[in-house]
């Protein structure tokens, strides 16, 4: 999954589509821990975008997904929040609470409009 790298570079619509690429990928072969990696990227996507609650509620269930998973969150995904908390400023904690209670494919469809091409794409 490429999407981070380019999002880091500053091509955020290019970001978006190696995201939705990834993550089709990614359901087609059951690839939950690619699951897991690709809500850090759309926490980022939303913080870049301005949302800051959805980007708080992505990271808490990006925590969530990889307790359940992999028992520790990759150092990849630390760099990830702090870029996103450094963008977001001072939030609700309890928007990163909220999203800590979500399962992984209720946080993918909450986040699914980050990276999904436009109808008329």
């Amino acid at each position: 999954n490429l999407s981070p790298t380019v999002l880091r570079l500053g091509d955020v619509d290019r970001s978006r589509a190696l995201l939705r690429e990834a993550v089709e990928l990614a359901e087609d072969f059951g690839h939950t821990l690619l699951l897991a990696h690709s809500l850090a990227v759309a926490a980022e996507l939303a913080a870049v975008d301005g949302d800051r609650a959805l980007a708080m509620k992505l990271v808490g269930a990006t925590e969530a997904a990889f307790a359940a998973l992999a028992g520790q969150l990759p150092e990849g995904e630390r760099l990830a929040f702090e870029r996103i908390r450094s963008r977001v400023g001072d939030v609700d904690p309890a928007w990163q609470e909220e999203g800590r209670g979500w399962l992984l494919a209720d946080a993918l469809a909450t986040a699914r409009p980050l990276f999904m091409a436009p109808a008329s794409a």
